[in-house]
């Protein structure tokens, strides 16, 4: 049996240690609570501050810091500038909700980020030859540390990044080297990351939503001396892993962007009222885009070519930051539409024209396209026309463009087309087909061709439209309407004509059948 004695000792030892955790834990709590409070929070606000400015040489200010353990992080009222004490980072709020305790398991999780109200300047102005924030890199790098491995761009650390929110963001960049001069008002901007693995570069975004933004780009003539950086960055993206992107559902609601080329004289601004996307598949390292739908109404887009100058143009190129790709490439839409749409496209350079379509000042309005099953790749391009509908300021009105069309290096084919204007109604099949396309000019007798018009009737009007240089062999008959029936097959070198009748102009009409041999030879 245990003595008294050391019961007694034992007892002791359980209520020193039963003591000490009390205490220990009271602490950390003390601790935990004190770091919440305000006087707390504010002292720790004003060692960060003087720990930056310290580090940075520069001015660093937190309005308010306030720290929700163990999850919460808030920063208010913030200001950072350049060295050139211009602002560099200001204003709004800076909330975001992180798992401090996953810290340890080296591991950054941070469920919620949002940003509100901040202003962000970045420069490249010569003669500096770095940007604005460079500094900031510069600081807190270790000259003497041996480099990582640069294929790993994590630090160690394993990243999950949740929901991101950004409202009322003000964004100006400025870079001499490259000649770019943005400015950019995010209204809001909300997404998800499900994935986000910058090791392995996966990434897994299932939903973008954009809204209210307005902003301005500018180009202008780079610093030539910067130009051979280009050369770096292409090495380096050549040996770089592609990167893999799942992406979702894409909206955009109210952007306004305007562009500005110096060099070209050009001028180009959109008004997107909405555009929406649904992805189904991107392969970036093969580039296969796969879309379920791309929707875009209410927009106007607007390019316009100023009057150059007849000064001979600086033919040196700078050396431009692209690969080519060698590879394959494909891109598909499950469904397209477009609805209550403008294009404009302006040069002054060219005069206008008084009569017909001017190809040089054109005013598309009422702009509405609806197609299916659209595929693009460097041998193949096909697709559904459900429906295109238009009218342009020189008169015409589109009420109806369909059909199934196709191409490829031995084809090209239109079918069960249908062309509606205010004047004419033209219904055909037509298809053509060719050894290659290098066919086409070196033996054009050998393309087999298959047409067919039904009952067509084409308005002489609608022709000076689109060939007003046709107005004189017209004149006398610009009211006319032709009628097309027939069907024309076989090569270009032997035609057979099953059937043929054509009328309206004039008094004259013809009904034909046979054949007509030795095209496209005028002499045979």
């Amino acid at each position: 049996t245990i003595s008294e004695k050391v019961k007694k000792i034992i007892r002791r030892i359980f209520r020193i240690t039963l003591t000490t955790i009390l205490v220990l834990f009271s602490v950390i709590l003390l601790i935990l609570l004190l770091i919440q409070t305000s006087p707390v929070q504010n002292y720790g606000r004003g060692k960060i501050e003087a720990y930056l400015e310290k580090k940075l040489h520069t001015k660093v200010r937190i309005g308010n810091l306030y720290i929700g353990l163990p999850t919460k992080v808030i920063l208010k009222n913030i200001y950072l500038e350049d060295q050139q004490k211009d602002t560099l980072l200001s204003g709004g709020n800076i909330e975001v909700d992180i798992s401090m305790l996953k810290l340890l398991q080296h591991e950054v999780r941070l469920n919620d980020i949002e940003l509100n109200g901040l202003t962000l300047k970045v420069k490249r102005l010569m003669p500096d030859t770095v940007f604005n924030y460079q500094f900031i890199a510069d600081a807190f790098s270790s000259p003497g540390k041996k480099p990582t491995d640069p294929g790993d761009s994590t630090g160690g650390f394993g990243f999950t990044i949740g929901s991101i929110h950004l409202q009322h963001i003000r964004a100006v960049y400025r870079d001499d080297a490259t000649g770019n001069d943005v400015s950019i008002y995010l209204g809001d901007f909300k997404t998800k990351l499900n994935t986000f693995d910058p090791a392995h570069q996966l990434y897994s975004i299932p939903d973008i939503s954009l809204a209210q933004v307005s902003g301005r780009v500018r180009q202008y003539q780079p610093i030539l001396i910067l130009k051979n950086i280009a050369d770096t960055i292409s090495e380096h993206n050549k040996a770089s892993a592609p990167v893999r992107l799942k992406l979702g559902h894409i909206g955009f609601d109210q952007i306004a962007l305007d562009y500005r080329n110096d060099a070209e004289r050009m001028d180009a601004g959109i008004r997107l009222g909405s555009f929406e996307t649904i992805a189904d598949s991107i392969d970036l390292g093969n580039l296969r885009i796969r879309l379920k739908k791309v929707l875009l109404s209410n927009t106007t887009v607007d390019v316009r070519f100023g009057m150059k100058s007849k000064t001979p143009p600086n033919k040196e190129k700078l050396k431009s930051d692209t690969i080519s790709h060698t590879g394959t490439w494909a891109f598909d839409v499950a469904a397209f539409n477009v609805d209550h749409t403008r294009l404009r496209y302006r040069d002054d350079n060219k005069k206008p024209v008084k009569k017909g379509i001017d190809y040089n000042h054109l005013d598309v309005n009422h702009l509405n396209i609806q197609a299916t099953a659209l595929h693009a790749d460097p041998a193949n391009y096909s697709g559904k026309i459900d429906g295109i509908s238009l009218d342009e300021k020189s008169g015409l009105v589109l009420s109806k463009l369909s059909a199934e069309a196709s191409y490829n290096e031995k084809s090209a084919a239109l079918k069960d087309l249908v062309i509606q204007t205010s004047r004419s109604g033209i219904r055909a099949q037509s298809a053509i087909y060719y050894p290659s396309t290098a066919s086409f000019s070196k033996h054009p007798g050998n393309i087999q061709t298959d047409l067919l018009f039904d009952h067509s009737r084409i308005s002489m009007q609608d022709v000076l439209l689109f060939a007003p240089a046709l107005a004189d062999h017209l004149k006398g008959e610009e009211h006319a309407v032709l009628t097309l029936n027939g069907k024309i097959n076989g090569q270009v070198k032997n035609l057979h004509i099953p059937y043929l009748e054509i009328g309206g102009i004039g008094n004259t009409s013809l009904a034909a059948s046979g054949n007509i041999r030795g095209l496209p030879d005028g002499k045979k």
